[in-house]
């Protein structure tokens, strides 16, 4: 929940860092307005779960910021962005560790 004393700046540097935003508001979505789910690679899909692991973690650490600067006082709202990250980065974690050991096991097929 966001505090509703936040100023409109500090509401934007939120925004910004939830959508995954740079502050000159260019987007770094990796799909086009036209593409659906089914016409992305596996890759592509990788990159955009990677990148919404990132928005995550920008948005709890915009959230610890402003708790830690006096701009917002949602100490649960700072605390549930912070362990939704800290989820999100250890499936993300569980998933690489799946993917290097299936190719390990591939590399060691013998043909």
């Amino acid at each position: 929940m966001i505090d509703r004393t936040v100023g409109p700046q500090m509401q934007e540097r939120l925004n910004s860092a939830v959508r995954g935003a740079d502050p000159t508001g260019a987007s770094n979505n990796v799909r086009s307005a036209g593409e659906t789910e089914e016409d992305r690679s596996f890759g592509e899909t990788l990159m955009q779960a990677v990148s919404d692991v990132n928005d995550m973690e920008r948005a709890a650490d915009v959230a610890t910021q402003d708790l830690a600067t006096g701009a917002s006082d949602d100490v649960a709202g700072a605390v549930m962005a912070a362990e939704k990250a800290q989820l999100a980065m250890g499936v993300t974690l569980n998933v690489r560790e799946k993917a290097l050991e299936s190719y390990d096991n591939i590399m060691r097929m013998q043909l």
